[in-house]
Order: C-alpha cells, then sequence, then structure tokens
C-alpha cells in the first residue's frame, strides 16, 4: 500500500448562490440513490484529500476527506457509501501529477478513527 495526501477543493462557506440551493435540493430529493448518502453534502469543504492505494492492484482502497479546521468529515467506503477515489479508476501516476505527499499508514489510520456515525 502507499499512503499520500493532495489538496482538495474547498468552497467558501458562506457564499451561498442559486446553484448552491439547486445542489442542495437535489440531494435531499436523491439522497436515498446518492453513492454517498451520508458525505455528498460535506465533498465541497474537503481541504484535503487522504489516500490509501493498492499498489499492487492499481486502486484506492480507502479515502479520508480532512476540512480546513483538520477534521475528518469524509471516508469511504464506509457503511453506505462508495467514497469519490475509490470509484475511479486513476492510474498512481495521475495521482503524482496533483501534488501528492506520501504520508505513513499511521497517519492515515488516525486519521480514519476520527470518523464514525
Amino acid at each position: 500500500m502507499i499512503y499520500f495526501t493532495f489538496a482538495g477543493r474547498l468552497n467558501n462557506k458562506n457564499q451561498v448562490g442559486l446553484r448552491t440551493k439547486i445542489k442542495k435540493l437535489l440531494y435531499l430529493l436523491f439522497k436515498p440513490i446518492i453513492a454517498n448518502p451520508d458525505f455528498e453534502d460535506k465533498f465541497d469543504y474537503v481541504s484535503r484529500w487522504y489516500i490509501e492505494y493498492n499498489d499492487r492492484e492499481g486502486y484506492v482502497n480507502r479515502e479520508i476527506g480532512i476540512d480546513d479546521k483538520d477534521n475528518t468529515i469524509v471516508k469511504a467506503p464506509y457503511k453506505k457509501n462508495v467514497g469519490l477515489w475509490c470509484d475511479e479508476d486513476l492510474p498512481y501516476e495521475q495521482y503524482k501529477e496533483m501534488g501528492i505527499t506520501e504520508i505513513t499508514a499511521e497517519i492515515f489510520n488516525e486519521k480514519w478513527s476520527e470518523l464514525s456515525i
């Protein structure tokens, strides 16, 4: 396994436009069939991703989303949540192009254990 982190997209929580309102409404309507029902509304607030990558098989095994206050707000796969990166088939080389920083398994697992719902 390879463990790494990279920057996420962070939206301004105070910026509530028409697009944000429509997105929230659609989320409420379709929550039962969404791939990440517990976390879909939190993805916009992820400022950093932590990834556990299976380098032998070439896929993301687990992912963690961290907010701008260093709190774990998203993790997958977890219960009914598939995740964003776990659902992608990106090769490790593409992640390297995103400016990743390698971390230890201990750091990853510590963040993983911070969130349980």
